[in-house]
C-alpha cells in the first residue's frame, strides 16, 4: 500500500471510530479530501464549536464550487441544516441527509447517515 493509501485508510478508520483527531492529522497530511470525506470530518467536528464552524463553512464552499446548479436558496437551506447539527443532532442530520439524497449526492449523505447516530 503506498503512503497515500495508508493515510487515507487511517483517515477512514478515524472517521468510523470517531476520532476528531487522527481525522484531522490524516486529512492534513492527504492535503485534499473528496467531498464526501471532508463532510465526514464536519460530522465528526460538530460538538468542537470554533473547529466545526470552520469546517461547515469551508464545506460549504466547497459544495457551492463543486456541485453543478447549486442556487442561494439552497445553499441557505444546507448552511442551515449544518448550522443545526450540533443543537439537534440526529433530526438535522436526517433532514441533511435527505437534502443531500434528493441532489444525488448519496456517498455524502452516507456519511452523514453514519456518523451523526446520536
Amino acid at each position: 500500500m503506498t503512503s497515500r493509501g495508508h493515510l487515507y485508510a487511517q483517515f477512514q478508520r478515524a472517521l468510523r471510530t470517531g476520532n476528531a483527531t487522527l481525522a484531522l492529522d490524516a486529512a492534513r497530511e492527504l492535503e485534499r479530501l473528496t467531498l464526501e470525506d471532508a463532510l465526514g470530518l464536519c460530522m465528526l467536528l460538530r460538538r468542537d464549536g470554533r473547529r466545526y464552524e470552520r469546517a461547515a463553512a469551508r464545506w460549504l464552499s466547497r459544495y457551492h464550487a463543486e456541485v453543478d446548479g447549486v442556487t442561494l436558496a439552497e445553499i441557505r437551506e444546507i448552511a442551515d441544516l449544518l448550522a443545526a447539527l450540533p443543537v439537534f443532532g440526529h433530526e438535522a442530520g436526517q433532514a441533511l441527509t435527505e437534502r443531500l439524497e434528493r441532489r444525488g449526492l448519496h456517498r455524502c449523505a452516507g456519511r452523514v447517515r453514519d456518523l451523526v447516530t446520536d
